[in-house]
């Protein structure tokens, strides 16, 4: 599926992938590397072949994988004159994805082990960064199926992650992963009710917050209803809802 995937791309003339999910962007490196391998391009060029498709080495120099983060911070340059909505005095942390920053350390953009693009990328808005913090390798949680199998461990390693955010006093919360930002924002209030503790921060994609700095309808644009966590503070902190004359 990468390889085809990767013929379809360059066919297109559209060949860089860039991944929202930094699983998918793990995977189809992995999945780039292991094509380097005679033995398995051969074996995969069959398949594609029932599809009139092969993966040679015009796609294989033409593909480029990169993840969203990657694409924002080609252009971070341009994102002050872009502002519309300034975020000063907002706290921001950042939760690194794991499959981002620890399946290929050494191609990721910054530092691996303190991983600070999503913060650099929000800076120009007025952002107070947090920078490294206790914790801030340490996974969210999920685990894909470990929620589901190990659900005790799982909420475990994400009310660590949380008491330490607290912590640090933060508003905000980045994340560049889905998944992580799911687990976080769905069990955030059922964990406090749990340990009878409070975080006061709430959980945002980075392309939410930076997006709501640029203008963006928190509703029709950055999806913000479909958040378990009460954002509506926020919002208002920021000027949104005052600005769309909704309180």
């Amino acid at each position: 599926m990468a390889a085809r995937n990767a013929c379809v791309a360059v066919e297109a003339d559209h060949p860089v992938m860039s991944y929202l999910c930094s699983t998918c962007y793990a995977i189809n490196k992995k999945a780039r590397n292991i094509l380097e391998v005679p033995k398995y391009r051969e074996e995969t060029n069959k398949v594609l072949a029932k599809i009139g498709r092969q993966y040679d080495d015009r796609v294989a120099s033409a593909i480029e994988h990169s993840h969203t983060m990657e694409v924002l911070w080609s252009a971070h340059e341009s994102i002050p004159a872009l502002i519309t909505r300034r975020l000063d005095g907002i706290k921001v942390a950042t939760h690194p994805a794991c499959h981002y920053c620890k399946v290929f350390p050494d191609e990721v953009v910054g530092d691996a082990e303190n991983f600070m693009i999503p913060e650099d990328l929000l800076e120009a808005t007025g952002v107070i960064k947090t920078g490294l913090w206790n914790e801030k390798t340490t996974h969210c949680g999920a685990g894909f199926r470990q929620r589901f199998v190990n659900p005790s461990i799982a909420m475990a390693v994400t009310r660590e992650k949380l008491r330490r955010l607290a912590q640090e006093r933060v508003d905000v919360c980045v994340h560049m992963c889905p998944n992580c930002a799911i687990q976080f924002d769905r069990h955030h209030s059922i964990i406090e009710e749990s340990s009878h503790e409070q975080y006061p921060f709430v959980h945002l994609h980075v392309q939410q917050l930076l997006a709501l700095a640029l203008g963006a309808d928190p509703d029709k644009d950055c999806g913000l209803g479909s958040h378990s966590q009460d954002v509506e503070p926020l919002l208002e902190r920021i000027g949104v809802r005052h600005a769309a004359g909704v309180r």
